[in-house]
């Protein structure tokens, strides 16, 4: 199945949208025991993007947002998750 993944990433510590950057980049490869789901609902907070960081500044750039969602299962090497398990 060929799916993009689509990363939302950070440019500078963010405080406006221009601060973070849609990114393409390959899908990871599955191992035994893992599924790959595709993102139905995110919840993006900045406050998460600031807090969650090792640094003492928060963000730093090129880090991944963190966000909590909703997603649906569209290849599965689990033995629960399969495909169309919403996640």
């Amino acid at each position: 199945m060929d799916l993009r993944n689509l990363q939302i990433r950070i440019r500078r510590p963010p405080s406006r949208p221009s601060d973070l950057e849609l990114v393409e980049a390959p899908s990871p490869s599955l191992t035994n025991g893992s599924f790959l789901a595709r993102a139905l609902w995110l919840a993006l907070d900045p406050f998460v993007c600031a807090s969650e960081s090792d640094t003492r500044d928060g963000a730093r750039p090129g880090d991944l947002v963190p966000a909590h969602g909703v997603g649906e299962v569209v290849e599965s090497r689990h033995e629960v998750f399969g495909v169309g398990s919403l996640v």
